[in-house]
């Protein structure tokens, strides 16, 4: 076994451990013996209670562990499969939470492969499937916002109002589907007019007036 399964199985057990479910049930869900779970869990608490003071870079990997581990909880507890149900099961369960959460950790919490994942989402996009659902609903969103706010607004601060309306999405997303909606923040198209037609330290007669002036 990879370390890299080996560690996406540990990550599962003490997110479900988290959940609240029985170290016996993880063991059987799992396949892994109750004694490693046991050793996993004390390994998780150890390594936290023992650091008298970390790094910095311990601290910003901690925070980064934690946060998987939350969002991992959250994917558990919203869906009504476990890593041992049928693979289309688990696909349909990830792919109505995708968008929500990253493909790392859907696919982590779900035990499926990333390459078997995309392949289900892309041939999937078309009609109305969840994923197609699921980005016009954003695009509404993001034209409700876009116009609310003067059409001023680029995709950073976009993003940043729909995950506090709790939309988990990237920069990227909002970007790409504002250009496909054919938005652009008027602030960014007046720099770039701005910048195609004045370069920097040009002086221009504009107004192409004459200035001859006669010493008497």
């Amino acid at each position: 076994m990879s370390a890299e399964v080996q560690g996406n199985r540990q990550e599962r057990a003490i997110a479900a451990y988290l959940c609240g479910i029985s170290i016996v049930q993880i063991a059987i869900e799992s396949g892994v013996s109750r004694s490693t779970i046991y050793n996993w869990i004390r390994n998780q608490k150890s390594e936290i209670s023992t650091k008298t003071v970390p790094t910095q870079k311990e601290i910003m990997n901690l925070k980064q562990r934690l946060a998987k581990l939350e969002d991992i909880v959250a994917v558990l507890k919203t869906v009504d499969c476990t890593a041992n149900t049928p693979l289309h099961v688990r696909l349909l369960a990830a792919e109505a939470l995708y968008g929500k959460f990253s493909v790392y950790v859907l696919c982590d919490a779900l035990n499926i492969a990333r390459g078997t994942f995309y392949n289900h989402i892309f041939r999937n996009k078309r009609g109305n499937s969840t994923y197609a659902k699921r980005r016009e609903e954003v695009r509404i969103q993001i034209r409700h916002i876009f116009d609310k706010n003067g059409c001023i607004f680029g995709a950073r601060k976009i993003q940043a109002i729909l995950i506090n309306r709790g939309y988990k999405v990237s920069e990227k997303l909002v970007a790409e589907l504002m250009r496909d909606m054919g938005l652009s923040s008027m602030r960014a198209t007046s720099k770039k007019d701005h910048d195609k037609h004045w370069k920097k330290e040009e002086n221009r007669n504009i107004l192409q007036r004459q200035f001859n002036v006669k010493l008497r």
